[in-house]
Parts: C-alpha cells; sequence; structure tokens
C-alpha cells in the first residue's frame, strides 16, 4: 500500500502540466512550436503511469478505475457544465467557473494533438468533440500501458 501513495499523485499530472501551461501563455510565451512535442511526450508518459498503476496490488479494475479517476471525473464534469448547465449559471463566477476551467486546463497537455488527429476526420474542428476525444485519447494511453504491462506480467 505504501506504493500507492507514490503513484497515486501521478493521476494530478495532466491537470498541473496544463496549469502550467496556461500560466506561461497567459504570461506571454509563446508555445504555440511546443505544443506538439508536449503531447507526444506526455503521451508517453501517460502510458509509463498506466503501466504503474497495473502494478499495485490490488484488483485491477480497482487500480484501471483509479488511474483513469481524473479523466472519467472530466468527462462527467464536461457534459454538465457545458451541455446541462444554463449559461448564465457558467458565468456566474465562483467554483462553477473554476469546474468549467479545470474540465479544459485538464486536457491542455494533449489538446493539440487531439484537434490534429480530429482534424483528419473532418473539415470542421468541434471545441466539444475536440476536447472529449482528447480525453479519451488520455484514457486510451493510459489503457495501452496499463494492458502492456498486464500482458508482460502474467
Amino acid at each position: 500500500m505504501k506504493k500507492l501513495w507514490f503513484i497515486l499523485p501521478l493521476v494530478l499530472l495532466p491537470f498541473l502540466v496544463g496549469l502550467l501551461m496556461d500560466r506561461l501563455v497567459t504570461a506571454g510565451y509563446q508555445l504555440l512550436k511546443w505544443y506538439l512535442p508536449i503531447a507526444i511526450l506526455f503521451l508517453i508518459f501517460w502510458v509509463w503511469v498506466g503501466s504503474l498503476f497495473a502494478r499495485l496490488k490490488m484488483k485491477k479494475i480497482y487500480s484501471f478505475l483509479l488511474g483513469n479517476s481524473l479523466s472519467i471525473t472530466v468527462c462527467i464534469l464536461y457534459v454538465w457544465f457545458f451541455h446541462w448547465l444554463e449559461p448564465a449559471a457558467r458565468l456566474s463566477g465562483g467554483w462553477v467557473r473554476c469546474l468549467g476551467s479545470f474540465v479544459q486546463v485538464y486536457v491542455l497537455p494533449v489538446i493539440n494533438l487531439g484537434a490534429r488527429i480530429c482534424g483528419v476526420f473532418t473539415n470542421r474542428l468541434d471545441s466539444d468533440a475536440v476536447l472529449l476525444f482528447t480525453n479519451f485519447l488520455l484514457i486510451a494511453a493510459f489503457s495501452v500501458g496499463y494492458i502492456c504491462r498486464l500482458r508482460r506480467s502474467s
């Protein structure tokens, strides 16, 4: 169980990297040429994180859900915030606005790659589709690392 406390904070990394990227852009740094390399490196890193969660000494479904818990939460929050909540409530401020920012910042490290992949399939990019696809891209990368580690260990 000691290993869990070292691995669990890795779940927050997409949000922390996204927050750092957001703050750098807000401060005036030009990251445009770095978005794609950051996205590719982050997905490779996220595959490795998936393999770490596969090694936890707990039921495999629990470790998989624990590793993807924030991604699943972000998907649910995104649908709630942008599709069920009234526009006036979204703009009211407070914790509701923070949740909306959290949803967008969480996928920021790989949003460029997600938009490029979505652009292959359509001529018009829809921000809703790109955000959800990018979140599923994170879940898929985690799953690849998780499944590869399970197959290698068995």
